[in-house]
């Protein structure tokens, strides 16, 4: 069965092929056609019973999210491509409205896909003299309902030469350094950046994924959903591309054209592969599409929350202070869970850090630019970078856990102190490109009482919090996450302010 740019075709689909993966090749296989008009859009009309609606709240009563997000991708795609009507068949019992559209549609034919036998003996019944095709899907190809037999007809649209992603080379294995577990705090150990070979990275020319230059996109596709609007009036931008709304909480990052890199996707595949299950976390769902070509993934939404960068404006005291001790410590568990399978952030930084206004949870979100085997952070915010990667295309590096280590103390001193480490008590706060100076005392002088005084919480905090970073920020030793966790859980359950 092929569809020409000349032919005129009325197709219904029923309702049991909705989520079917063949059905999706088959739509896609027209969008590309559409827009590269080879069909005319006023030649093809695809039509969908009104019973759909039922069944869309059925799935959704029934708690079938997935079922439920593909039928509606389904509808969207349609209506998108201006090929979408509706018609009314009784549920498939009744098939003469479908029958005598020709009446009214000179010069059409058409076309019934179902994979159910007793819709298609219902029409085979009615059809009497019309030319209806009646037809199933066998794979990826439709055949063609015979009640004595079925004979196999052509394979559905030809499709074009699809651009998918070519795995030209698989990386190496690479370990990613393991969390260091020792009793005493010790020096950091500056080490010189890694050598290339150990971060698997391609270049523009590889050619490893192909890209079409397209401005906007107004739908993408997932193997797990379907079919997936995006909601361009409610745009989130960032430093890799753009954040689209679409169905039922879900979120899709769209990759700008110089991320979408052969590693990328890989990496992601991973991370969805290793299926972890921190629920803090917020993991690659399923990899979307555009065209068959790879540009994001998918990804769940965090309803009534906001980053914490949106709290630092206000030194974080709009948070009361013994709160700011437990978002400290589930930061660091998820960091924990993350280390102990040889996975970093890389990209630690405020604006990749949720916390709900309600439930006063904590999330770490963009797992996509995590860095995991020999797949890099490519991104990085100058601010929250250690001073061993300035200068140096990350992308091509691996970083090490101790390079981690100098986000987590950044972040972490902010928090609890309403300043960064490097303020400056003369100019104020600084930059990322002033020298890395600490310059809170050790010992404290005098009670300070008021607290919009940038060293309040430095000097009436406990000592051992202050020995911490001290330890770290003056001398370079370390201390490690689980032993940061079990310090501020200390002090938050003796009574933390």
């Amino acid at each position: 069965m092929t569809i020409g740019t000349n032919d005129k075709t009325l197709l219904l689909l029923g309702n049991d092929v909705l989520t079917e993966n063949s059905l999706f090749v088959f739509l896609e296989t027209i969008d590309f056609k559409i827009k590269s008009q080879t069909i005319d859009p006023k030649n093809l009309k695809i039509l969908i019973d009104t019973s759909i609606y039922n069944e869309i709240e059925r799935l959704g009563n029934a708690g079938k999210r997935q079922e439920f997000i593909r039928i509606k991708g389904i509808i969207t795609i349609l209506k998108a491509l201006g090929i979408y009507d509706e018609i009314d068949t009784a549920e498939f019992r009744e098939f003469d409205t479908f029958i005598k559209l020709l009446d009214s549609n000179e010069g059409f034919k058409l076309m019934f896909i179902t994979d159910q036998k007793s819709y298609a003996a219902k029409c085979n019944l009615e059809k009497k003299d019309t030319p209806v095709e009646l037809l199933k899907f066998d794979g990826d190809n439709l055949v063609t309902w015979d009640f004595n037999k079925t004979v196999n007809v052509a394979p559905t649209v030809s499709k074009e030469p699809v651009k998918k992603v070519a795995a030209k080379t698989e990386p190496k294995e690479t370990v990613v350094n393991k969390p260091i577990k020792e009793e005493v705090k010790k020096p950091i150990k500056v080490k010189a950046p890694h050598k290339l070979q150990e971060a698997f990275f391609t270049t523009p020319k590889d050619g490893l994924v192909s890209i079409t230059d397209e401005p906007d996109y107004e739908y993408v596709y997932s193997e797990m959903y379907g079919f997936l609007e995006l909601d361009k009036d409610n745009v989130m931008f960032g430093g890799e591309g753009k954040i689209y709304r679409t169905y039922e909480n879900l979120l899709v990052k769209i990759y700008s054209k110089d991320e979408r890199r052969y590693e990328t996707i890989k990496k992601i595949q991973l991370l969805i592969d290793m299926d972890l299950r921190n629920k803090f976390i917020v993991w690659p769902k399923d990899i979307v599409y555009n065209n068959n070509e790879f540009v994001g993934y998918l990804m769940e939404e965090i309803l009534d929350a906001k980053g914490l960068d949106m709290y630092r404006i206000y030194s974080f005291q709009n948070i009361p202070y013994k709160e700011r001790f437990k978002v400290c410590i589930d930061l660091l568990k998820m960091i924990e869970y993350l280390h102990s399978r040889n996975i970093l952030v890389g990209d630690l930084k405020f604006d990749n850090i949720l916390y709900t206004n309600k439930s006063k949870e904590l999330y770490i979100i963009d797992s996509g630019s995590f860095q995991l085997e020999d797949y890099s952070c490519g991104v990085f915010n100058a601010a929250y970078t250690h001073d061993n990667l300035k200068g140096i295309n990350l992308r091509e590096v691996l970083r090490t856990l101790e390079e981690e280590y100098f986000p987590i103390n950044k972040i972490l001193f902010e928090i609890l102190m309403g300043k960064g480490p490097f303020y400056d008590f003369k100019s104020g706060e600084v930059g990322a490109e002033v020298a890395r100076n600490f310059h809170y005392p050790m010992e404290v002088s005098k009670a300070i009482n008021n607290q919009q005084d940038p060293l309040y919480f430095w000097t009436n905090s406990d000592e051992r919090l202050r020995y911490a970073f001290y330890d770290y920020f003056a001398k370079g030793i370390i201390t490690e996450v689980d032993q940061w966790i079990n310090l501020l859980e200390d002090i938050l359950y003796k009574g933390a302010r």
